[in-house]
């Protein structure tokens, strides 16, 4: 946890906690990407290879987990008895669906009721600050996967059809998360096409 300076004043107080935010969402996406190993100085062999791919199956699922509490409100899935729609899944993907649909409290909806008057301010700061770490780690991890085994660009696959199937298909996209979240996706690179035609493909 970050400790809150003392504020001085209203003002004061609004910039602490929004820095303070900003600094918690920064480590955050240094843990993750120090776990899912997209630092070039992370450790390798013995338990670390263990521990990385734990952290790789628990985060990036190759298909999509079967709790509907992820693809639809909190409010809808309240009353349904006899279903274990209440587990909880670190999966990334779903996470970030989740979070473009109903927002951090689980009970938004997909296209807010102002969306066309605020455009890309239909979506809170923080939400969207959320979103882009999520966007970018998702992306740099698939990227990461064109390198390794055969089994690894498998899995590569299959997560370029969730991320397309799951992502991609969240009304209002880009309004909700910033060009620089996924710009990588659709830059050409040389000769090649943009990565997001070979995600299409998947």
């Amino acid at each position: 946890q970050i400790k809150a300076k003392k504020p001085f004043g209203a003002t004061a107080k609004a910039n602490s906690v929004g820095q303070d935010s900003n600094e918690l969402l920064a480590a955050v996406n240094l843990i993750l990407r120090a776990l899912l190993r997209l630092k070039k100085s992370a450790y390798t062999g013995g338990n670390r290879d263990i521990i990385h791919q734990k952290v790789c199956s628990l985060l990036i699922k190759s298909s999509a987990p079967s709790y509907s509490n992820y693809f639809q409100p909190k409010s809808a899935t309240a009353n349904i008895q006899h279903q274990e729609y209440h587990k909880f899944t670190p999966d990334l993907i779903s996470s970030l669906r989740s979070l473009l649909l109903f927002g951090s409290n689980g009970v938004s909806e997909p296209i807010p009721p102002d969306a066309e008057r605020m455009r890309e301010d239909c979506m809170a700061k923080d939400e969207k600050c959320r979103a882009d770490v999520l966007t970018k780690l998702i992306i740099d991890f698939i990227a990461c996967m064109e390198s390794g085994s055969g089994s690894d660009q498998e899995n590569q696959g299959r997560l370029c059809s969730r991320f397309v199937s799951e992502i991609l298909t969240v009304p209002l996209f880009t309004w909700k998360v910033n060009l620089s979240s996924y710009e990588s996706l659709i830059q050409s690179q040389g000769l090649k096409p943009p990565p997001l035609v070979d995600y299409i493909r998947h």
